[in-house]
Formats: C-alpha cells, structure tokens, sequence
C-alpha cells in the first residue's frame, strides 16, 4: 500500500509539472488539492509505521514549493502578456512599470524554481524515484523566465552603475565611515537628483546625488553591532516609469570594539556622618 500510494503522490506532482508547462496554473493547484492531502495523509500513517517519515516529508514539502513555483509562474505570466499588451498601444509609461513588475516576479520565480528543485532533490533521495524529467522541466521554464525578462530590460531601461568609496577601512560608533560614491548611466553620463540609499542591518540613510552624479553617506555602527565585518550596501532604486535600470554596490567596511570609558566624580570631596 505504501508503493501505491507513494506511486499516487508522485503521479500527481508529475501530472501538476506539465500543467504548469502548458500554463494550465489552476490545474497544477488543483491536482495538488484535497485528493492529495488525502492520500499524502494515509502515506505519512503507513511511512510513521515502517520508519520511512521521510518520504512523506518530501511529498508535503515539494507539493508546497510546487504550489509555489505555479504561483509565481502564473503572476509572471500575466504580468508579462500585459506588458506586451502596454507595449502594442505604445503606453510607454506603463510598460516601464509593468516591466519592472516583470522584474521582481522573475526573481520570485526563480527564487521558487531553486526552492522546487531542492525539494524534488530530496524527494528522489527519499523515495528513490527519478526525478530528472521533472526537473529539467522546472529548468526550462525558469530559463525561458530570465531570458524573456532580460530582453524585457534591455528594451525599455538604460543601465546604471554606482561606484563607492570609503575614507577608511573601519568605523567605530565614535569614528564613523564616511562614503562617497557616483552614479552614471550605462555611457557614462551622471545621473542628477537621483536617490541612492544606504542600507545595513540596523540602518538605512538616504541622499541624492549632485549635478555630477556624486553623492556622499556617512555609516556609524550602532552600540548593538557585533564587532567584525560590516557589508555596507548602496542602491539606486528609480521611479517606476523611469527610462533608468536600478543598481546597486556594495563595500565592506571593519566595524572596531570600542571599549567603555567610565569617569566617576565626588561632589562635594568630604563627606561626614551625622
């Protein structure tokens, strides 16, 4: 019963692999629906008997990322024919939008994409099923993602690129680290007024850039950072219907100990008792 069931589940994640592939989102959900809970639910009662969990696990983990990776391909498409659609009626605004709406949703796509592949990956180890059709699949499709949302880039924004540098290689909360850094397009040509922001872990400053491009930013570790290595992170996020490609850089700086200095004083210097 084991191997029927276990035969059942990969069946339908197979089946639900190609209706993604056809674009078929709603029937790849729904094969991964209340039939395969069911059945997943028996599988995991027989897998907890023969010490063999792990199969189950896998099964509910991939259904998850596979509900998921759908998800997102679906969100990626739509954006996408509606881009298409923008660029026909030549609405160049809101095709810079929905072209960088394309943008995020292909990084979630592929975000999924690595997320389905390690899950069928354990799958595989888990049960000892081959996996490979599937994810060559799941490979194709994410590839054709990047590849259409690359041309996307190249056809409606101009790149940008942001260059740094630090006074010193380490900051203290006493001494901090001053940045300044440029902002050009993809010939070189500054880009004025942009807004570039500073982001760590525990900080976020923002300024914008001069006639030249040039901007400056100053990083002090805050009481609670952990001495060591500190990425400071610089990016450029445009306006929506901007012509210009966001971008980012960043730089490490050594954030430095600093030890605690307590001075005590008496006033007045005599005291008494009584």
């Amino acid at each position: 019963l084991e191997g029927v069931l276990g035969r059942s589940l990969d069946r339908k994640l197979g089946n639900s692999t190609i209706a993604i592939d056809r674009e078929q989102y709603e029937t790849a959900r729904e094969l991964l629906g209340d039939d395969y809970d069911d059945r997943l639910d028996q599988y995991a009662t027989i897998t907890e008997e023969t010490g063999t969990e792990s199969g189950a696990t896998a099964f509910e983990e991939t259904r998850d990322a596979q509900v998921t990776y759908a998800n997102e391909t679906e969100r990626f498409e739509s954006t996408y024919a509606e881009y298409q659609r923008a660029r026909e009626a030549n609405e160049t605004e809101r095709a810079r939008e929905l072209a960088r709406e394309l943008d995020r949703s292909a990084a979630a796509v592929n975000d999924s994409a690595e997320q389905l592949v390690t899950a069928y990956l354990f799958l595989e180890n888990a049960t000892g099923t081959d996996q490979a059709d599937r994810l060559t699949t799941i490979n194709q499709t994410r590839e054709s993602v990047l590849e259409r949302v690359e041309t996307v880039r190249e056809a409606e924004f101009v790149g940008t690129t942001i260059t740094l540098t630090a006074n010193r290689g380490n900051a203290t909360i006493r001494d901090p680290v001053s940045i300044t850094g440029r902002l050009v397009d993809e010939a070189g040509k500054p880009l004025r007024n942009a807004r570039v922001t500073l982001g760590t872990e525990e900080q976020l400053g923002t300024t914008r850039t001069d006639a030249n491009g040039s901007f400056g930013l100053r990083y002090r570790p805050d009481p609670t950072t952990e001495a060591g290595e500190q990425p400071l992170s610089v990016a450029y996020a445009p306006d929506p219907q901007s012509q210009y490609r966001s971008s980012s850089e960043t730089l490490t700086v050594r954030v430095d100990p600093v030890a605690p200095a307590v001075n005590i004083s008496a006033t007045p210097e005599r005291a008494a008792f009584g």
